[in-house]
């Protein structure tokens, strides 16, 4: 019984520091070692809640109906009282957003003496308004209509150049792209870590796979489109790292699962760590140890971009390029497969972009690699410009998404000369560079 008790105890620790994620954890191990009181569910519940998500919601209206469940006919002193518990079940079921059933629990919770009459009228207001939006809900048909005009919309302000004729002109869809490129070359460093990672592959310019990185991290069970939906398909969403070019989770996965575009929209959400209904997903990952320190913590609010959530249908990607700022980030890819091709930093422009490119005109991800890439690949390359291909998981580098991926990117080499002038030029700081040891290395997080 000890041991669930500090499983308990440490739970409302976290609770009360703010860390619900890691709260939750430990009372649900204190109640699959039998501590299944009323207490516990209690606390379950509340902090199920504190996640902001539809599933941590559903599973706080469970949490709450145990909590009542196990509640005996007689209150015993210092214990969870029936006023609680239930006003506790009516707050979960309204942000489940079961209003209904809200609005009667707060009526029970009062009925037992609970002062909650702002909550009550509070919720009796949504569920009205509620009532009155469902019966201007449009048809099928209009949404159907709405939905084509969000995608359409977005288009324009991806290639405002294009007629949406152009968007399918290749039929690039009908092509099976890992047959093509097989499972790549795979001619790429792998390693697990060391203490000196700095010296051996940031010193040397050398892109590394970091073997085992994300084992144990929560996302690779429950990162996944039906997740992202159900949790918070409302949330609109950064694509093509475009500010003005938002579309809700709900509307790009419809389009992702139905797309036949040549040049595919994607997620490109830098602060997926912001909003409220996605920053829980920063507590589902870690970054590496090899990556030590931050170096851009420092800063605050002048902090550039150093984290993105990536999300993309079959033959999406980015064209050939050179990350910003001279970085050097590091990606992992939750699911599906991602074909990568890095190029030393001095190959010649010219060896990238070259005139013989059959899809020129597409100016994507897909046209590089389809277009000039498919024959280039077994083309003899000078040594000192010998390119590394790697399909599954930084040098310039074009990226490709065969089918639905999930990669994060976070981290800074803040050594890079283009770094340190851009920082000095726009924030007015004074930046110091770093030692081999301290910077960060081109790298890939795998399984």
């Amino acid at each position: 019984m000890a041991g669930m008790t500090m499983a308990f105890e440490k739970g409302m620790q976290l609770a009360e520091e703010g860390q619900f994620a890691d709260a939750i954890a430990c009372f649900r191990k204190a109640i699959a070692e039998g501590l299944e009181t009323p207490e516990v569910f209690e606390c379950l519940a509340q902090c199920e809640m504190m996640l902001d998500t539809l599933s941590s919601s559903q599973r706080a209206v469970v949490a709450a109906q145990e909590a009542l469940q196990r509640l005996g006919a007689e209150e015993a002193p210092g214990r969870l009282s029936w006023v609680d518990a239930t006003l506790t079940l009516a707050r979960a079921l309204r942000c489940n957003f079961d209003l209904p059933a809200a609005v009667d629990a707060y009526h029970a919770a009062v009925r037992l003496g609970a002062s909650a009459p702002a909550e009550l009228q509070s919720a009796e207001e949504e569920l009205l308004e509620h009532r009155r939006r469902l019966k201007r809900l449009p048809s099928m048909e209009g949404w159907h209509r709405r939905f084509q005009r969000q995608i359409d919309r977005a288009k324009r302000l991806r290639r405002p150049e294009w007629s949406a004729e152009k968007w399918r002109s290749n039929n690039l869809a009908a092509m099976d792209l890992t047959q093509i490129f097989g499972r790549g070359k795979g001619n790429i460093t792998r390693v697990t870590g060391s203490a000196d990672f700095g010296a051996l592959y940031q010193g040397t310019s050398t892109p590394v796979v970091l073997v085992g990185a994300m084992h144990g991290w929560a996302a690779m069970k429950s990162w996944s489109m039906e997740r992202f939906t159900e949790d918070f398909g409302h949330q609109k969403m950064i694509c093509d790292w475009c500010f003005g070019l938002r579309l809700r989770l709900n509307d790009f996965a419809e389009y992702a699962a139905t797309q036949a575009d040549d040049d595919p929209l994607y997620l490109f959400d830098h602060l997926f760590g912001e909003y409220p209904a996605t920053k829980s997903l920063l507590d589902e990952y870690q970054v590496p140890s090899v990556f030590g320190e931050d170096l851009l913590a420092g800063l605050g609010s002048l902090r550039p971009p150093y984290r993105w959530l990536l999300v993309g249908p079959r033959r999406s990607g980015s064209k050939v390029h050179q990350d910003p700022l001279g970085t050097s980030a590091w990606n992992a890819l939750i699911s599906g497969r991602k074909l990568w091709v890095l190029f030393p930093p001095k190959t010649p422009a010219e060896k990238l972009r070259p005139e013989s490119n059959e899809l020129k005109e597409l100016d994507s991800a897909a046209g590089w690699f389809l277009g000039w890439w498919q024959k280039a690949r077994e083309e003899e390359w000078p040594k000192e410009f010998q390119p590394i291909e790697r399909l599954g998981v930084v040098w310039v580098h074009p990226v490709a998404a065969f089918v639905i991926f999930y990669s994060h990117r976070q981290g800074y080499d803040c050594s890079h000369p283009e770094f340190l002038q851009q920082m000095e030029r726009k924030r007015g700081l004074e930046v110091h560079h770093c030692d081999a040891s301290g910077a960060r290395a081109p790298a890939a997080a795998t399984p």
